[in-house]
Formats: structure tokens, C-alpha cells, sequence
């Protein structure tokens, strides 16, 4: 009771987030946000029952953060927990491989049954539109470890699921995505760095080529220079020549005096 007064009254909020891995092995985040009015507020009693809302999402490994974050102008103590990479099979997750997929099932039963006592309050059915209204949510993130295929609520993007527990009213999660294969991302980059060298050495070629065309490009002025140059000459002599023939004609021809 204590427990559901401080969700109705605190607007809670729940962030879990997911990594699937294509061994069969997860490892998960999950976020508590508290607003300081509630924390700072003695008649909460928030400090009696923390630690065993902690424990609803750790393990003996767990490694617990907290501090005061500010979201939306409101002040949150955020109490993080980190759970390492493990095994799947248990009694709220599973995962199992079928060839290239997996398939991801969280039962979020369990979870339902420690945090919320309703009947107590006497909400009925009606009880996540109640908390929705008073703005306790819960958001789950799932990673999946390639492309997501399907799913039974949530929206898809790529390989990340999103899942908003409240709203969508379910309580189980089944979520089923390919296997991101890190060979073919390799072949990909592996051909990609050999158009690009391709590219640069055809480009250095062709670079070099037209720098030595257009160093010998001068050579053939230089030849035609050379050639009127001789031609000049050749005519200038000739035509000394022809001068000193013209004026030995001369000096033979005869004169009528």
C-alpha cells in the first residue's frame, strides 16, 4: 500500500534497457526516476522501502548508482542498476537461436505482482489507465542483435524496440530479429578500401600522365624554330650565290660601247 501511494502520488518513472546478444547471453540497465518532493518529503517514508524496490531489478552483482537529475524542470534522484552480460534462461527471460534468429521473451508478470498490490485500492481493471493519469511509466528498450522482424507491441526501429508498458497494457514481451553477421560488414569495408585505392592510383596515373605530356608540349616550337632558322640561313646563302652568279653574268655581257 505504502509502495502504491508513492507511485500514484510521486509519478514514477521506469527506464529498462536491453541488450540481447546472439549467444544467448543479456545484459540490462534499468533506471528509476523519483522526484526530490517525494524523497525530501518524510511522510514518504522513502528510505524504508528503497532498498527493496532495488531489489525487484538487481542480482547479487549489480552495481547500483544514484544520483539527482533534472528532466523536463523536474528534480529526479535517479537510482541506476547495471546488470552484468549473463545467461538468458530464467524464470523472466528467455532467449532462444533458431539458425540465423533469435527470439527474445520478457515476462513482465512478476515485476507487476511486487509493485503494484491494486485490489487493496480497489482499482480494478482499470488500474494502469489510473496510474497512467497520474504519470507512472514504465519504458522498456530492447537491443536485439540484428534487425527486428517482429514483435508483439511496441514500436520497431531497426534493431531497438521500444515498449511502453503502461500504455500498450501487456505483460509479456516477444520480440524475434535476425543475427548481424560482423564477417559481411567486413566484406563490405574491405571492398570499399579497394575502389577507393583503385580510384586514387587511376587518378595518380592519369595525373602524372598529363604533368609529363605537358612537359614536352615546348619541344615542338622549339623544333619549327630551328627549322625556319635553317631555312633563313639556306636562303641567305643562296642568295648570295645567285648575286655573285648575277654579277659574273655581268661582267661577260657585252656592252655597246
Amino acid at each position: 500500500m505504502i509502495a502504491l501511494a508513492f507511485i500514484l502520488s510521486g509519478c514514477m518513472q521506469i527506464n529498462g534497457n536491453y541488450r540481447i546478444f546472439s549467444d544467448q547471453t543479456y545484459q540490462s540497465e534499468t533506471e528509476i526516476l523519483i522526484p526530490m518532493t517525494i524523497i525530501n518529503d518524510e511522510s514518504y517514508h522513502f528510505e524504508n522501502y528503497k532498498d527493496d524496490l532495488i531489489a525487484v531489478f538487481s542480482k547479487a552483482d549489480s552495481v547500483v548508482t544514484q544520483k539527482e537529475v533534472t528532466i523536463d524542470d523536474t528534480r529526479y534522484q535517479a537510482i541506476t542498476i547495471e546488470n552484468k552480460r549473463a545467461a538468458s534462461q530464467n524464470e523472466q527471460i528467455t532467449i532462444t537461436r533458431e539458425d540465423d534468429e533469435i527470439l527474445f521473451v520478457h515476462d513482465l508478470q512478476i515485476e507487476s505482482d511486487y509493485l503494484i498490490e491494486f485490489d487493496a485500492f480497489g482499482l480494478g481493471d482499470d488500474y494502469k489507465q489510473i496510474l497512467e493519469a497520474y504519470g507512472f511509466s514504465i519504458i522498456e528498450r530492447i537491443q536485439m542483435p540484428g534487425d527486428i522482424l517482429s514483435a508483439n507491441s511496441g514500436t520497431i526501429n531497426g534493431d531497438i524496440l521500444t515498449v511502453d508498458i503502461i500504455e500498450d497494457d501487456v505483460t509479456k514481451i516477444i520480440v524475434r530479429s535476425g543475427i548481424y553477421s560482423g564477417i559481411s560488414a567486413l566484406i563490405v569495408i574491405f571492398l570499399i578500401t579497394i575502389v577507393l585505392l583503385a580510384s586514387l592510383i587511376t587518378i595518380y596515373i592519369s595525373y602524372n600522365h598529363k604533368r609529363k605530356k605537358k612537359t614536352h608540349t615546348p619541344d615542338a616550337p622549339l623544333m619549327k624554330v630551328e627549322t625556319i632558322e635553317k631555312i633563313t640561313q639556306e636562303k641567305k646563302k643562296n642568295d648570295i650565290l645567285d648575286t655573285l652568279a648575277l654579277e659574273e653574268k655581268e661582267d661577260h655581257r657585252d656592252f655597246p660601247y
